[in-house]
Parts: structure tokens; sequence; C-alpha cells
């Protein structure tokens, strides 16, 4: 129990790091972004990869795996339908989850 609360530690230690630092004004909203991108990017991959190697595989039901898997693919595929059919909704946005306003501009 222990253990698994370890891994978690870095995420609220992180989470209260930028808001100490967005409090006290020591970097601003571009530096803001900077360090949420290199926390999705860098910092949550490398606290995954880790718990991942060090885990007991032994202990994972892989049926329970399958079964999440199966279902945020229906997940996945009756979203995308309902964006297509009650939204209308680009097919690109469907897939992605994003606005198309940007690269509207852009171009």
């Amino acid at each position: 129990m222990i253990s698994s609360l370890s891994g978690l530690a870095p995420f609220p230690l992180l989470i209260l790091l930028g808001m100490f630092l967005g409090v006290f004004k020591i970097f601003g909203l571009e530096n803001a972004r900077t360090f949420n991108l290199f926390i999705f990017y860098v910092a949550i991959p490398c606290v995954i990869f880790e718990a991942v190697t060090k885990s007991n595989q032994e202990n994972i039901n892989f049926g329970l795996l399958a079964s999440y898997f199966v279902m945020q693919t229906i997940a996945g595929l009756l979203a995308f339908y309902i964006t297509h059919k009650f939204f209308l909704e680009p097919k690109l946005k469907q897939s992605f989850g994003v606005s198309l306003l940007p690269y509207q501009i852009m171009c």
C-alpha cells in the first residue's frame, strides 16, 4: 500500500510546486505553459515508466485489463458516432477532440 502511494507522490508535489511558483509570481503564464509541457511530456511518463518497471507483473489481472481496453474502445467509438450524427462535427475534430479553429485561422 505504501509503495503504491509513494509512486503517486510526485503528482501532488508537482501541483503544489506549480501553485507556489504561480502565487508568488516567480514565473508568468508563458513559463507556466512550459512547465505544464515538461510535466506532461517528460515527468509523468518517467514516473509511469518507473512504476511499470518496478511492478510485479504476476499480480496483473489481464482479463480486467482486456475488458478495460474493450470498454474504452466502445466508449470512443460511441462518442465518435454521437458527435458525427448529432453535433455534425468534422471528422478531424471528432477523432482528436480538438478544435480546428487555430488551423482555420492559419489557413
